[in-house]
């Protein structure tokens, strides 16, 4: 691991951030400046990232799957955050998504749409179109609803650990989309707890876990504990 970062934040599926100094983001000035301003919401680069390969160490699948949704018309962001919250219930309670991380964006013409990652290669297409197309009619009843809002790009599957995150990389680097509503999100990433670096390596080298890089840079970086899961937490075992 890098040397020279002496924070990390270790959650329950083995994924890894680690900072040099106050938390990325969280910086008294920066909280200060926050709380004296209007709420506004952006793409989280580290913790979309994060979120990216936590979604992928969780998956059900061999693989992950990439899904663009659009609108029939053109909402405002308060009926888009209804339409999107509903759909995200319907995900996790009718197709047993536990894990994904979405995306919001602007077309160029302004109107709003969601990219998503989800913990599976395979879903029916057209009935998952018809329970987007549900949750529109139920936040905004009497919009025409289209059979095309839901769509897969030319190269859906996400095959690999290594380019997770970068099916959103695009997205996480447009720093100038500010929105009102929430940008981004992701399923649970249940924290399990907070090290320095050097109590991090201990614990890597006394239970010999192996570890992939994900992500360096000068202010942080995102590794993947392989076998972290089942070493500390092995099955049968309760934990907060």
């Amino acid at each position: 691991m890098r040397i020279g970062l002496d924070k990390a934040r270790v959650y329950s599926n083995g994924i890894v951030i680690a900072w040099k100094g106050e938390r990325i983001g969280q910086t008294r000035d920066v909280l200060t400046a926050a709380a004296r301003k209007t709420r506004k919401f952006s793409v989280k680069r580290t913790r979309l990232q994060s979120a990216c390969v936590a979604a992928w160490a969780g998956r059900q699948s061999q693989f992950m799957l990439f899904i663009t949704f659009t609108f029939p018309f053109d909402p405002d962001e308060n009926q888009a955050r209804k339409i999107w919250d509903l759909f995200l219930k319907s995900l996790r309670k009718t197709y047993n998504v536990r894990h994904y991380v979405w995306v919001k964006e602007r077309q160029k013409a302004g109107r709003l749409h969601y990219h998503l990652l989800i913990d599976r290669n395979r879903i029916d297409i057209k009935k998952l179109q018809t329970t987007y197309n549900g949750c529109i009619n139920n936040i905004c009843p009497g919009i025409p609803c289209s059979f095309n809002s839901v769509r897969l790009g030319s190269n859906p599957i996400v095959k690999t650990v290594g380019s997770v995150a970068r099916y959103l990389s695009k997205y996480i680097s447009k720093t100038d989309n500010v929105y009102e509503k929430r940008a981004c999100g992701w399923s649970d990433l249940s924290l399990y707890q907070d090290l320095t670096t050097d109590e991090l390596m201990e614990m890597i080298m006394l239970n010999g876990i192996q570890y992939k890089t994900i992500h360096v840079s000068e202010t942080f970086s995102v590794y993947y504990l392989v076998s972290y899961p089942e070493i500390i937490y092995p099955p049968g075992k309760r934990y907060r």
